[in-house]
């Protein structure tokens, strides 16, 4: 029996799997917050002004949990995300009636 080859195959489905790899690998470049210095990973930034009792809060709070600012920032904002995931929905659905 003569033996397949699957050559023409994969190469022709060779940049859909990229697409795929490379879709799925940013967006975990993303949520990671790893895309310094990475061509075409920039995330949606903000500049934020913070009273001096909240700097300083934020600043001992992301050191002690080994995290910079903007990490620590993203995980208060997770977990409020998370708690008032009901009200944001609704609110979301109200916002796309109009």
């Amino acid at each position: 029996m003569a033996k397949k080859d699957f050559t023409q195959q994969a190469q022709q489905a060779a940049p859909v799997y990229d697409a795929l790899i490379n879709t799925t690998e940013v967006q975990d470049t993303q949520d990671e917050l790893r895309t310094q210095g990475r061509a075409g990973m920039k995330l949606p930034r903000i500049n934020l002004a913070f009273s001096p009792t909240n700097y300083e809060f934020i600043k001992i709070m992301a050191a002690l949990h080994g995290q910079n600012l903007t990490q620590y920032v993203n995980d208060l904002i997770n977990a409020e995300r998370e708690r008032s995931s009901e009200a944001f929905n609704k609110a979301k659905e109200l916002r796309d009636s109009l």
